[in-house]
Order: structure tokens, then sequence, then C-alpha cells
């Protein structure tokens, strides 16, 4: 998940939204859905006392949680006052009434889940610029309000989707490819460069990469960038590529995508092309 700045004015409102929670505050997550999963990342590791709410799924796990149904009606007085309720539907509508409903057999805390998880976060980033301050010994790093950009949804966040991701398994294994065939220059057609690209340069292979679309290079060491439409491949000799790779781009070719002209056998032209260049011409298939 990208960073979002925000500003810090919009921090500082966005905290005064929600009360003051502590870990043991009772905490109610009412609905399902996605907006329940983000919920249940941002709290469970910081919170003891969460409650989740599912009348058709009672007794069912939830993350680490089961399933339960609570009257409010019957809470005590004192329950109703401490508790904090966050109402988690797909439908804003649903959500709305809900809320209407809770505050009107006297909740005081009630949320719904966009709104709490946005009040929720900014109140993390005050506390945690509060206690940075309260270590602050002197020296460069003060947190200045004129120079605060705050970020406040990446501590909840996955460290990064790549292993899970088919295109970061895809890219590892064709580089590996290129690696153990050591070819003299290895040619590419629109993959990846901050993923594929990256993993063979990574190891000195002079690369040729072709793409209809315009590319710095910043003079990276190893890298050859040719501006061509790779259907016909236009400047580079017939039978001359040793190593070729086109990683999830071909069936994109002809779709005016990239800028590239509108060609239903832009794909096919493609295939003929690397034939014809490929110094594998005869077996390549």
């Amino acid at each position: 998940m990208a960073g979002r700045t925000i500003s810090w004015d919009a921090v500082q409102r966005n905290a005064k939204s929600i009360i003051k929670i502590n870990k043991e505050t009772p905490l109610y997550i009412w609905g399902g859905g996605r907006i329940r999963v983000q919920l249940l990342r941002i709290l469970s590791n910081r919170h003891d006392n969460i409650i989740i709410l599912d009348n058709d799924n009672v007794g069912r796990r939830v993350g680490s949680y089961i399933a339960q149904h609570t009257a409010f009606a019957t809470m005590a007085e004192q329950e109703i006052k401490n508790a904090v309720v966050i109402t988690a539907f797909e439908r804003k509508e649903i959500t709305a009434e809900n809320k209407f409903l809770l505050e009107k057999m006297g909740f005081q805390h009630v949320y719904d889940a966009e709104h709490f998880i946005e009040a929720y976060r900014a109140a993390k980033f005050v506390a945690d610029r509060k206690h940075y301050e309260s270590l602050y010994t002197g020296g460069e790093f003060m947190a200045t309000e004129k120079d605060m950009w705050p970020i406040v949804n990446e501590w909840y966040a996955s460290a990064g989707t790549a292993m899970n991701g088919t295109y970061f398994v895809q890219d590892l294994w064709a580089a590996r490819k290129v690696f153990e065939n050591s070819p003299q220059v290895h040619y590419d057609i629109g993959s990846s460069v901050a993923g594929f690209i990256a993993h063979i340069l990574s190891f000195n292979m002079p690369t040729v990469l072709i793409d209809v679309r315009p590319l710095e290079t910043y003079g990276t060491e190893n890298l050859t960038f040719i501006e061509a439409d790779a259907t016909n491949l236009d400047g580079i000799p017939n039978e001359s590529i040793e190593s070729l790779s086109a990683l999830c781009s071909l069936e994109h070719f002809g779709l005016g995508r990239y800028g590239d002209p509108i060609d239903p056998d832009a794909h096919l032209k493609a295939f003929k092309s690397i034939q014809k260049h490929s110094t594998r011409d005869k077996t390549w298939r």
C-alpha cells in the first residue's frame, strides 16, 4: 500500500473526532466484508477487548475471534456508556440506519468504519508525535509542524504483496533462466523495468529493452533502450537475437493501451517478428 500524505491540520482534526481508546476499551465491530478485515488488521495487535458481531455467522471464527450475537438493548447502562461500536457494513444506508438506532438506544460512541479508521490512524500519529517529542534529547531531527508530511496508513499495511504476486515469481523465474543461459546480450520486449529488468541488470547482463513508449535510463550500466514497435523490430538484423523475453506484454499489443496502433493481429505480428529475428527461429515456437 502506498503512503498517503495528508495535512497536519487534517490529522489533528481527525484525531479529535473520536474518544481516546485504550487496550481495554470494549470495541464492538458490527458488520462484515472487506471493511471488517481492514478494521481487524488495524486493531487486533493494539487492543485486547474486540467483539465481533455477526448475527448470520454466530460461532464462526473471524481471524482469531469468534463471531457473537449481542442484544444491544439488554446491555447494562455502564456497558452502553463505555462501548465503542463500529458499524462495518458495505452499504452506506445500512451503516447510517444502524448508527441512528444505536445512538437512539443511548450509545455515545458509534462510528461508521471509514470515519473510525480515518480518525483512529490520525490519533495514532498524534500520539506517536508526542511520544517522539518526549524521547527527543536534541539534535537535527525535531518533529516541527512546518516540516511534517504525515503518512498515516502504512503501519497496519502488509510489508508487501510481492511474495504472493504472480509478477514477482515470474520475474525471478525468468531472470534465473537468463542467468543460467548467460547469453552475450539479452533482449526484452516490454517487461517490468523495476522487476525483471532490474533483476538481470544486477548480474551485469548486457540488456536491450524494447518498448513502444519512451524510457529515461539515466545512463544505467549495461542497459540499452530502443523505442520501437516490436511487431516489426526494424533496425535489428534478422537472426541476431540469441536471448529474448516478453513477460506479460505481447498479449497487450494492438489495443492502444500504450499508445500503439490499434491492430487485432498485432500479437501475431510480434510472434512472427521474434521468430524472424531470433537465432533459434527454426525451432522456436
